[in-house]
């Protein structure tokens, strides 16, 4: 057993470095109940996520204050500028592909008309062949009249507190969904919220929902790659025998960089933790180092095998001095010791 610190570098699949990795990324949304308790007059407008799609081979500028109507005739504008990038051409089905770009829009008029389901968007100032839009959810948050409301302070706990379990409610459904054979470490993982637009939650009951979905992409580490990097780490005279890691919940694996693991090939990351490596002994080994070893030269005998570091024998009856010859007639127990 060893408290120690130190990194290792990675590489995906096998791009070098001292271990390979894979990753795996999961969504989930996650819905907290809220309690509303006060009562006030509001006057909100909704707002939402648009995709804007350029079908064209130039790139288009949309300025702040243009006008993206739904296909119910509801005007939402921009409060900030964004360019979308022209079509480029699929290099494998010779197909063009839309440029892309994220914007969020506000609606132009306060109230629930511009609470809506998922739609598509003409552009002021472009035909709708060429630049277009497409929301990335339904868009939410108007009102206009008594409603309860959490606003300010106690609000933004509430996105903080949504936002956590959001991430739990992640790595746990990524756990359940590990191979065979790896290992995710939850300090290993990139985790991003969608982007939550809304300042006050509204309702005209005091009970209410606040809603988040997000995405985690964890790091998975093959669980003998690992215990090898780590007992070469450990242990000056390791020599690659069959070695097993037995609490790697103890152990903090955290990646350098905090970028998305899919954009990276290579990565660096930081280990630390107090962990245990027992060696895996074979007991035929064993038992091939001792049939018809003299009981007084046990200990000698015992010592030429790799990694065990005590023994005690036990002849039946107890007057023959001698071990066994025969393999059936011997049995042997390990004991790890800690």
């Amino acid at each position: 057993t060893a408290t120690h610190a130190d990194h290792m570098d990675g590489g995906k699949s096998s791009t070098g470095g001292d271990i390979a990795y894979e990753t795996m990324t999961v969504t989930a949304t996650f819905d907290k109940p809220l309690e509303l308790q006060t009562l006030l007059p509001v006057s909100a407008k909704a707002a939402g996520k648009i995709v804007i799609y350029d079908t064209t081979a130039t790139r288009a500028k949309i300025p702040v204050n243009t006008k993206f109507t739904s296909s119910k005739g509801i005007v939402y504008i921009n409060t900030a500028p964004v360019t979308v990038p022209p079509a480029v051409r699929d290099p494998k089905s010779h197909v063009m592909l839309p440029g892309q770009a994220h914007i969020v829009v506000t609606a132009v008029t306060a109230g629930e008309t511009g609470n809506s389901d998922p739609s598509d968007f003409t552009i002021e100032g472009h035909k709708a062949a060429n630049l277009y839009g497409r929301s990335d959810g339904p868009f939410s948050g108007g009102a206009v009249g008594d409603y309860y409301t959490m606003s300010g302070d106690m609000f933004i706990q509430a996105v903080a507190d949504t936002t956590t379990s959001l991430r739990a409610k992640l790595i746990d459904n990524a756990l359940h969904q590990v191979p065979e054979g790896f290992m995710l470490n939850q300090d290993a993982v990139y985790f991003v919220p969608d982007p939550y637009t809304a300042t006050s939650i509204q309702s005209k009951t005091s009970d209410a929902t606040l809603t988040m979905s997000g995405t985690l992409t964890a790091y998975l580490f093959k669980i003998d790659d690992l215990t090898h990097v780590i007992a070469k780490r450990l242990i000056r005279t390791y020599d690659n025998s069959p070695i097993v890691l037995t609490d790697r919940a103890t152990l903090s694996i955290t990646p350098r960089d905090t970028v998305d693991p899919r954009t990276l090939d290579h990565e660096t990351f930081n280990l630390a933790g107090s962990v245990t490596l027992t060696y895996t002994l074979d007991p035929e080994k064993i038992k091939t180092a001792l049939l018809g070893t003299a009981k007084r030269i046990f200990d000698t005998s015992l010592a030429t095998v790799p990694h065990v570091t005590s023994g005690t024998v036990h002849i039946h009856p107890f007057y023959v001095t001698t071990i066994p010859h025969k393999s059936d007639r011997v049995s042997v127990s390990i004991v790890s010791v800690h």
